[in-house]
């Protein structure tokens, strides 16, 4: 027993560092246009870090079109710890990662006995390239987290089995509980446990008890009964996600796409996974719904396939229910994210594939003991076999963690092996235009809209690029397109403001803004741009408000600040030539403080400061905007005065005398000055 767990340990180990190892590329991935800003890099709770109230938000908020508070605070953490620092988040994710091999291993040894098959299915968890998605897509911590604590369930409920105690079937409750508040995939882990009653722990057909007191109950009844608190969980989370994804828009309308639509898809998906399994090529983080284009006769030769293998593996369980129970782990574990309720617009997803991929490596892992078990030859030629593939699957996933370096290189590669896939193209458009590839941006948004015409984000991402280009026209044109194809989205609203505002139509743009933040009270850049607006038509006072909630809402929205800080100085100007220097000095501090090395304004709030007899207090803001902007003759002559006034005579002079022979030779102010301090002329 001692060198059965050392090598239990061992092999840990290992599955542990290689599960990390290949994906220590990733901490030199940034973040990507896709779910990260609403997840991280543009979500103001996030930002805070682990506060008080973070975590009240993160408990009741259906942001995202998701109930998954866990998931949130995992963020808060690490946005606490790293920042916008990009590889902190990919380090946590590769960690929890590499975690869950482990997890995977124990449970499966120790619920099977067989350590060889149990880190065989564990080393293709943790090596195989469909879970790059899962990892490496810092918005998708959801899926490793959910998992390490739906593993951790399965742990504790193992030994519950074993050794029934309340403790125990508590402890499974609890990390099932915590596991659907990380992502609500797991609410067919209770039908995981039913599945792993038939294999490998045997239970059907023997008793079962709890405790020192055993169960009379049939024993179907008796196993389920015990299970009854994991199903109350799971059927309280999907019925919470079903609520908040159809509060949230994310849940596609029967009308949109019909149940023979989704029944045809989810046939076929159940294929193309079981193909990515054993041949993960031609990966992608989006893959479009073929929508009507699928027809019945695919849909049904897939369905032929399944019955087929289902029966199959039917007419075998009894001689190796291992088969069974991979196969039904594999089909049970999709059926939340097959598409029958279909979420968002994709075919499938890699992600999806987290967990259900355990279920088919299962009957290899267990076949190739089988084989191994008939002789040292055998033996050696599964284990070469094993290697094999363990370092095949290795360098696929390296390479394709590659893939995710940034947007560009994520989305290129999705246009390189999908077909008229809208959401590739438009997402690399946005990145290349961040580059400033405006060009080749316009030629993907318009190849986008070729595979989908009536596809709103990017309409308004090509209307922008022409609005930039002064094809105003054509600009207005899109976003009408846009706002037809869908009337809740606020962005074509607030993207038709910033149109008619390049234009004059500054008045036009106002009203464009406020219907934008009517349907997304949180909308941060038609905020800014609705207080930009009328800054123009000369309303800084009313502007104001409008700056101040875009930061609340984006604490780090560089744009707001300083816009904000240029009404409150333009203010403060105004305030000081009406003779309100109290006000002058309350905008203008503000606006220093928001632009600390704008000299403008520390010129400005120094001149209300020494109009105030408050010279000390001035010079430290004279002295800054000299500093700042050491070019300008009047933030000299200014300083000077001050230094006058502060009795500091021959300072005063040696800054005038600079302002005379270097910067503003005709400065009668300055030459005044000057000789009223006694420095000559």
């Amino acid at each position: 027993m001692p060198a059965a767990r050392s090598a239990r340990f061992v092999l840990a180990a290992a599955l542990f560092a290689a599960g990390l190892a290949v994906y220590l590329p990733a901490l030199e991935n940034g973040f990507i246009n896709m779910d990260d800003g609403t997840y991280l890099t543009r979500n103001p709770w996030v930002q805070r870090g682990p506060t008080a109230d973070g975590v009240r938000w993160a408990l009741t908020t259906g942001h995202a079109a998701n109930w998954h508070p866990l998931t949130w605070i995992s963020h808060m953490v690490d946005w606490g710890l790293f920042g916008e620092r990009a590889w902190g988040h990919h380090l946590h994710s590769a960690l929890l990662h590499a975690l869950n091999g482990v997890l995977l291993f124990l449970v499966l040894a120790r619920a099977s006995g067989q350590t060889g098959p149990s880190a065989f299915t564990a080393a293709v968890f943790a090596l195989h390239p469909l879970h790059v998605e899962s990892v490496a897509w810092a918005a998708e911590r959801k899926d490793v987290l959910s998992t390490c604590l739906g593993l951790a369930a399965l742990a504790a409920w193992v030994r519950h089995v074993e050794r029934p105690s309340p403790g125990r079937h508590a402890a499974a409750a609890v990390c099932l509980a915590l596991g659907l508040a990380a992502k609500p995939m797991l609410v067919t882990l209770p039908f995981v446990m039913l599945l792993l009653d038939l294999w490998p722990l045997g239970r059907l057909g023997r008793a079962t008890s709890t405790g020192r007191t055993a169960r009379r109950e049939p024993w179907t009844w008796a196993l389920i009964r015990e299970k009854l608190p994991f199903l109350a969980l799971a059927a309280a989370s999907a019925l919470a996600t079903f609520l908040v994804q159809r509060g949230g828009g994310a849940v596609t309308a029967v009308e949109a796409m019909p149940p023979g639509m989704r029944v045809r898809n989810a046939l076929v998906a159940y294929l193309r996974y079981l193909g990515k399994a054993f041949w993960p090529s031609d990966l992608a983080i989006f893959y479009p719904h073929p929508g009507e284009t699928l027809g019945n006769g695919e849909a049904l030769l897939a369905l032929l396939a399944l019955a087929a293998i289902t029966a199959a593996v039917l007419r075998l369980a009894r001689r190796w229910p291992w088969l069974a129970v991979g196969w039904f782990l594999y089909a049970g574990m999709l059926v939340p994210v097959i598409g029958l309720v279909q979420v968002g617009s994709q075919a499938m997803a890699d992600r999806y594939m987290y967990l259900p991929l355990v279920g088919l490596t299962i009957p290899v892992a267990w076949g190739g003991s089988l084989v191994a078990a008939r002789g040292p030859r055998s033996r050696r030629a599964v284990a070469c076999g094993a290697a094999g593939v363990l370092a095949a699957l290795a360098w696929l996933t390296v390479a394709q963690v590659g893939t995710w370096r940034d947007s560009e290189t994520v989305f290129r590669r999705a246009v390189e092996v999908t077909r008229e896939n809208y959401t590739a193209h438009n997402n690399l458009g946005i990145a290349l235009e961040e580059r400033g590839a405006a060009d080749e941006a316009a030629r993907h948004y318009r190849l986008s809209l070729e595979a989908r015409p009536t596809y709103h984000n990017a309409l308004n991402n090509l209307a922008l690029v022409e609005a930039r280009s002064g094809r105003h026209a054509e600009a207005e044109a899109l976003l009408r397109r846009a706002m037809a194809c869908a009337p809740l989205d606020p962005t074509a609203w607030c993207n038709l403001g910033y149109v008619l505002a390049q234009q004059g139509r500054g008045a036009e743009a106002v009203e464009e803004y406020r219907r934008a933040i009517a349907l997304d009270p949180d909308y941060a850049e038609a905020l800014n741009n609705l207080g930009h607006a009328l800054a123009g038509l000369g309303r800084d006072e009313e502007a104001l408000p409008h700056y101040r909630r875009a930061l609340a809402l984006r604490p780090g929205y560089e744009k707001a600040r300083n816009n904000l800080g240029a009404a409150l100085y333009r203010l403060g100007v105004e305030a000081a030539l009406a003779g309100r220097p109290e006000r002058a000095e309350a905008w203008l501090a503000e606006a220093v403080a928001l632009r600390p090395r704008h000299a403008e304004s520390r010129n400005n709030l120094g001149n209300v400061l020494a109009g105030a007899g408050r010279v000390t207090e001035a010079l430290p803001h004279f002295e800054e905007a000299v500093r700042l902007a050491p070019s300008v003759a009047a933030f000299h002559v200014n300083l000077a005065k001050a230094l006058l006034a502060a009795g500091r005579r021959d300072e005063a002079a040696a800054r005038l005398r600079h302002v005379l022979e270097t910067l503003d030779p005709a400065n009668a102010e300055a030459r005044r000055l000057l000789q009223g301090a006694g420095g000559g002329g």
